[in-house]
């Protein structure tokens, strides 16, 4: 069972494009894992800025999931690594 460790929504300053972003860990896996929630009806390009935004503010060694209805997108995101994360 996946248990929300970080809420990180008000950090990023994107609360009105998505409906948030989560850090989240995997009881069983240990597997950490960050996690953006699209609201439906997103335009793409709010999905760009906040991709862009993503790799400008958060600095972690963690692979991406997502959990949105956009398969190409998420396709995507699945391959970016994020460097490293801000833990202040």
């Amino acid at each position: 069972m996946k248990k929300v460790i970080a809420d990180l929504t008000e950090e990023l300053k994107v609360k009105e494009r998505i409906e948030g972003v989560f850090m989240t860990v995997d009881d069983k896996t240990g597997q950490y894992a960050i996690e953006i929630k699209f609201p439906p009806k997103m335009i793409p390009i709010h999905k760009v800025f906040l991709i862009m935004l993503m790799r400008g503010c958060m600095k972690c060694t963690l692979k991406m999931r997502w959990a949105n209805r956009d398969k190409e997108l998420a396709d995507f995101l699945n391959m970016m690594i994020i460097k490293e994360w801000k833990s202040e």
